[in-house]
Parts: structure tokens; C-alpha cells; sequence
């Protein structure tokens, strides 16, 4: 780490709690959803990463993956989603390439609003590291907001800087996240020195969920 004073930990700025973290192997193909049990007692908020190599060398975000080769009309050549219910999270495979090795990193949070115990995520105490050596997120708030379908939501924020959002959409009893680069629920989300603004261009009322973190 370049700037010692990136590493802070601060009950002003309280750092994330992860509820659930799985790394694993997915079978792809059309029509396959891979479901695997969250066993948590709400709807987390899910995040993922996901790539054709075991090593991660290279990694995509959700609803993103590899640029097609032979045929430019699609956006990617195969892409891998993730949402969370009450009691799954479900994986899903869109894609041209039959049986693509695919490999998952998932991590989900709580609700900003959920107030009860969730199991630990680190087996062993060992496993709980702070390290000065990174860059722990630094969480400024977390909230949901309900935006009608055609509408826009602007959250006003007194920083001073421009933050770091991330955000799910939750509709019907199912979360899923929202990519910030390629919006395929068609929800966007912009972020300023000001306020986060939220637009729903999609046909159906979602409640967002949301959280902004300092840059540094």
C-alpha cells in the first residue's frame, strides 16, 4: 500500500460484514441454473466474480464475461448471472459456448435493516486478518429505496467526494446485483459529489438496495 493512511479502521466508518462467502465450480449449458443453499434466514445481497480459469487470471463481473470472437453481434460471448432468494442463491449461464468451464467467487452481505445473528464466515480464528498491506472498504452508508418503474430516485450525500456504490435491485422475493458498467435490469446507477442518482428504465417497480463507501 502507496498511502499508509488508506488502512483505517474507524467506528465512524465501519467496515463491511460479509454473511456468506462460496468459491466453486458450475456446470454450464443452456437451461442450467446451478442453485445452492444460502441458509441464512433473509434475502442477502449477493456479489459475485466469475471466470473460465480456476486461477482467476481473469475475472468478470456479473452479466458480463468474455467478448464473442466470431460473432460481434453479441455483447459477450457467455455471461454468468447470480440473484439470492429466501432460501437459494441461483446461478445462471447465458452464452454461445456449450459445457464452458466456469469457476464462481461469491459473497453476499445482509440488508442494511436486518438486525439479527448470522453464522461466521471464517472457519477458524486465524482466519479473521487485518492487514496494512490493503485497502479495507470504508462504508458511509447503506439504505433501499423504492423506484417506480420509469423513475428516478436522487439520494443526497454531503461527502464532498464521489463514492463508491454498490447496489441490487429486489423484485418478486429475488435480489440481484446491479452491474454499474452493462445494467441489464436496467437500472443505473450515478454517482456524484452530491447525491447518488438511481433511474429505473425498466417495467417493473424495484426496491434498490444500496451502499456507498469512501474511495480511499
Amino acid at each position: 500500500m502507496i498511502n499508509p493512511a488508506h488502512f483505517l479502521v474507524n467506528t465512524d466508518k465501519p467496515m463491511d460484514k460479509i454473511v456468506y462467502i462460496k468459491e466453486t465450480s458450475v456446470a454450464t449449458g443452456a437451461g442450467i441454473d446451478v442453485t445452492i443453499p444460502h441458509g441464512l434466514s433473509f434475502i442477502p445481497l449477493p456479489m459475485m466474480q466469475w471466470s473460465t480459469s480456476a486461477d482467476f487470471s481473469v475475472a468478470y463481473e456479473p452479466d458480463t464475461g468474455p467478448f464473442p470472437s466470431a460473432n460481434p453481434g453479441y455483447a459477450f460471448e457467455s455471461v454468468l448471472t447470480v440473484e439470492a432468494n429466501a432460501t437459494n442463491l441461483v446461478v445462471r449461464y447465458n452464452g454461445i459456448i456449450p459445457n464452458l468451464p466456469a469457476y464462481v467467487r461469491i459473497f453476499a452481505f445482509a440488508p442494511h435493516d436486518f438486525t439479527g445473528d448470522t453464522p461466521a464466515t471464517a472457519s477458524q480464528g486465524d482466519s479473521f486478518v487485518l492487514n496494512s498491506g490493503y485497502n479495507y472498504m470504508k462504508l458511509i452508508t447503506a439504505n433501499k429505496v423504492s423506484v417506480a418503474s420509469g423513475a428516478t430516485s436522487t439520494i443526497s450525500q454531503t461527502t464532498g467526494i464521489t463514492p463508491h456504490v454498490l447496489a441490487w435491485t429486489e423484485f418478486s422475493g429475488t435480489i440481484l446485483p446491479v452491474n454499474l458498467s452493462y445494467p441489464l435490469n436496467n437500472v443505473t446507477i450515478e454517482p456524484t459529489t452530491s447525491s447518488i442518482i438511481i433511474r429505473n428504465e425498466s417495467f417493473l417497480d424495484y426496491t434498490v438496495h444500496y451502499r456507498m463507501y469512501y474511495n480511499a
